[in-house]
This record gives C-alpha cells, sequence and structure tokens, in this order.
C-alpha cells in the first residue's frame, strides 16, 4: 500500500512537482512501480548524491558534528515549520526531491521565503492510518523524508528495521515529534519577533536560536540566527565567543500522541 504513483508519475513528465498536489494512499502499487519511480526521481535530479551528509544551508553547517544533516538518519524536529524549512531549503535548491508526509497546514509562502524550491516538494498532506506505508514508499523513492506521525508509532522490530533500510539507501527521515531512537532532536530553544510595537506594526524579523543534541553526544549545540526577509543569516556576535556552545542534555517533551508512543 502506497502513494497513487501513477500521478507522481505524471506531475515527473513536466519535470517538476507541484507543491499544492495532494496525493492519496492506493492499494494498486507494485514493488516495481516504486524502482520506476525512483529511477526517474534520480534522473531528475542533479547532481547526484556521494557524499555522507545532505547538503544544508551554509549557515546551519556548524550546528551538526558532520557538517550536514547525516545520511541514513532519523532526526526528531521540533513543531516550528521555520525550522524544518531551513533544513530541506538547500536540498531542494540542489535539484533534490523531498517528500512531506502528514503536514496539514505549511505555509508555503514562508517556505519559498528561506529558499525552499517548492517544484521539488513532493506533498501527501493527510494519509490517513496509511502515514507508516506512505513513508515507507517515499523513503525507497527519495533521499529525504519529513514526517508528521498521524497515529501511533510502529514497534521497535519495525523501527529498526526501517533504520536498516535508511542506513542501506542513504536516505535521511526528519520525525516532526517524538520517535524513539532517534540519532538527534533538533528544537527551536528560543523564537524572537521584531517589528510589533505597542500592538501595531509589521513583524520585520525574527531571532532563533536553534539546538542539537545527539543521542551518543556528552553535550549539545546550539546556534543563533536571524530570519528576515533576505533570508536565513547568523545572528552578530555580542561578544568574541564563538554562536557554538554546549548544550546540558535533556529530554524534549513531545504531545500526548507522542508521550503515549514512547
Amino acid at each position: 500500500v502506497s502513494v497513487d504513483i501513477d500521478r507522481i508519475e505524471h506531475m515527473f513528465e513536466y519535470g517538476s512537482m507541484s507543491p499544492t498536489l495532494t496525493l492519496h494512499p492506493s492499494a494498486s502499487i507494485r514493488r516495481e512501480q516504486v524502482s520506476a519511480l525512483r529511477d526517474k526521481i534520480r534522473s531528475l535530479e542533479a547532481p547526484r548524491m556521494d557524499a555522507p551528509t545532505h547538503p544544508t544551508l551554509p549557515v546551519l553547517a556548524d550546528l551538526f558534528p558532520e557538517r550536514g544533516l547525516r545520511r541514513g538518519g532519523v532526526y526528531q524536529l521540533g513543531p516550528q515549520h521555520t525550522l524544518l524549512w531551513a533544513l530541506i531549503a538547500q536540498m531542494t535548491r540542489s535539484g533534490h526531491f523531498v517528500g512531506l508526509v502528514g503536514f496539514q497546514h505549511l505555509g508555503l509562502r514562508s517556505a519559498e521565503d528561506l529558499g525552499v524550491d517548492l517544484d521539488h516538494l513532493v506533498i501527501i498532506k493527510d494519509p490517513g492510518n496509511m502515514w507508516w506505508h506512505t513513508t515507507n514508499t517515499l523513503i525507497d523513492a527519495l533521499s529525504l523524508v519529513a514526517l508528521r506521525p498521524s497515529g501511533t508509532l510502529p514497534s521497535a522490530h519495525q523501527r529498526d528495521r526501517f533504520h536498516a533500510r535508511l542506513r542501506e539507501r542513504g536516505s535521511t527521515l526528519l520525525v516532526a515529534g517524538a520517535w524513539p531512537g532517534a540519532d538527534a532532536a533538533i528544537t527551536v530553544e528560543h523564537s524572537h519577533w521584531d517589528g510589533l510595537e505597542a500592538g501595531a506594526g509589521l513583524l520585520q524579523r525574527q531571532e532563533l536560536t536553534l539546538s542539537y543534541r545527539g543521542r551518543r553526544d556528552s553535550a549539545g549545540r546550539s546556534l543563533q540566527l536571524v530570519v528576515s526577509a533576505e533570508g536565513m543569516s547568523a545572528a552578530p556576535r555580542r561578544d568574541d565567543a564563538s554562536t557554538i556552545t554546549p548544550l546540558p542534555m535533556r529530554r524534549v517533551v513531545g504531545s500526548a500522541q507522542e508521550r503515549q508512543a514512547g
């Protein structure tokens, strides 16, 4: 069971994927169709990926010990869409397709402002109870998939098999929510908007503090950023200290559904 491959292939005939396309589960998919879809996507992607990490915006490189999202890894994300867009922007700008599963309200204008190429998004807004099957199929075809689970998480055995497939294919999963066994958690520790005064005005810029906490790290990392109409940039330093600072390990508290799954 997977997404409707015919509709995806129809869009690829024109060399792009409409960001407003909503795909629905279908029971008529065969494994060879997934393989054909994967080959078609890879023929459209340029350049091909041989590096151990996925490309990220240069301003984000210092957040990661490996200077990018590790291929074959699973990353647990906070709920903010700004974080999601920042992590996938460079992939789409480099010509790679990114899948989004289970995100109902995306704010694609904000994604475009942060540099996301909307023509390289494959969006399945409401997979229903087929979200796990849909994610498995997209991982077979795409190098990077972002998921917001809409039901009980798969068992530990299923997750272990899934992680093995990710490593075999060099694909990466971003999960908006808790995911037991994730390689790292990336969250927004602090967010502040400038522009509103006494309840009037326009939001002009956002200051963010992103944190990275690896499963095997003794300490985490943080990075201060500024988001404005010009895109995302490093926040001006207030002193001579590096913007990358150790963080104490702290458990990320998820939603009620995520706590139940954990």
